[in-house]
């Protein structure tokens, strides 16, 4: 008897058309969910990144002029003959060279809006400690001289000539390594026996912060060249400066404080105004409204490079072209405008601000004087 295996035809069907079709849209809809989450994490973790960078831009930033402002004026020692008591400078610099620092406001050689900073500063070992002119006398240009001491002089420093309000940068050298008491002076400007002092200041630097093409530049100008530096960009994605100068009270008094040198009142270093760099008293500031300046105040804008595709920023209520340096308070009722608008879709980056305060601790240390 002939046998017959008979399968089921529901064994034997498989998927169906319809099945198919079904299971190739579910698997679609999964693949599109998970491009999506990939996508939006994608974008999260650019903008995450980029944030971080720009955290990193500007704390950089901070480092750098910090580092420079808290050397400012130095070596500039507040002695009965202060440098910075001078109101003329003989010699081939200016006499705002012995300014400390020097803010241009809207300065014309950074991008539009952003302000640039200027610090000045030696390296002498020995903290440009004066010592007295004592001879010899009559006094012609390159004469040795003879001082209380040349220590901390070395061949090619710049050197200081302070005679009360007069003083004169030159180059100095010493002669005699035997006393350390004869220097020579290329100008002997303003050179008067037992009376004008003469400070040793070692290379004078000339740093330059500003912003351009969206980078902060750095420059160096020295009394040695192979100081210098161009105008180097150190920090990306800095889009503005913005400083002021912290003024203290011209009439106000310290509370406690050691007889100073020379007669008269010493001035407190309270902080009672901040101002711009502007207008007929900061602009270019005398020497009496200079010495008033204890600190500046400083805001970077660093700006997160990655294009958003709407709109992420919104302007501060006073500003509707950017964004404000900080908040009114009482000392500051206008803080500086950043406008950003030179850009027509500034407001779809994202941007952080930092700010901080640096004392002049140069100047500072000098209230007996000052």
């Amino acid at each position: 008897m002939k046998t017959h295996n008979a399968h089921s035809p529901l064994q034997q069907a498989g998927f169906s058309l319809v099945e198919i079709m079904v299971g190739m849209t579910i698997g679609l809809l999964a693949t599109l969910v998970i491009m999506q989450l990939m996508a939006s994490f994608e974008v999260q973790k650019q903008t995450t990144s980029a944030s971080a960078d720009t955290q990193t831009n500007g704390a950089v930033a901070l480092f750098h002029i910090d580092r420079d402002l808290k050397n400012a004026g130095y070596p500039l020692t507040a002695t009965t003959n202060s440098p910075l008591a001078c109101a003329t400078l003989a010699g081939v610099l200016p006499l705002n060279t012995l300014s400390p620092v020097i803010i241009t406001d809207n300065d014309p050689g950074s991008d539009a809006g952003s302000d640039a900073i200027i610090i000045h500063y030696g390296d002498s070992p020995n903290g440009g400690i004066p010592a007295s002119i004592t001879g010899p006398a009559p006094y012609v240009n390159s004469q040795v001289l003879a001082a209380n001491s040349n220590l901390g002089c070395n061949a090619g420093d710049q050197a200081i000539i302070i005679n009360n309000a007069n003083c004169t940068m030159t180059t100095a050298a010493p002669v005699s390594s035997i006393n350390n008491t004869q220097l020579q002076l290329a100008d002997v400007t303003n050179v008067v026996q037992n009376k004008a002092e003469v400070a040793c200041l070692g290379n004078w630097n000339t740093i330059t912060y500003r912003v351009v093409n969206g980078d902060l530049v750095k420059s160096i100008v020295s009394s040695n060249p192979q100081f210098n530096q161009a105008a180097n960009p150190i920090v990306a994605n800095i889009v503005s400066i913005q400083a002021q100068y912290g003024i203290a009270n011209p009439n106000e008094a310290q509370s406690v404080k050691p007889v100073p040198p020379n007669p008269g009142p010493s001035k407190a270093n309270n902080i009672v105004q901040w101002v711009d760099a502007t207008g007929p008293l900061w602009a270019n500031p005398t020497v009496a409204n200079r010495n008033l300046i204890k600190a500046v105040r400083i805001a970077f804008v660093a700006r997160n490079p990655a294009k958003e595709a709407t709109v992420v920023t919104t302007p501060c209520a006073t500003n509707p072209n950017g964004l404000c340096a900080w908040d009114n308070d009482a000392l500051n009722p206008a803080p500086p405008n950043i406008n950003l608008n030179a850009d027509p879709d500034w407001q779809r980056y994202r941007y952080r601000i930092y700010e901080t305060i640096i004392p002049l601790r140069n100047v500072i240390w000098s209230w007996g004087i000052l």
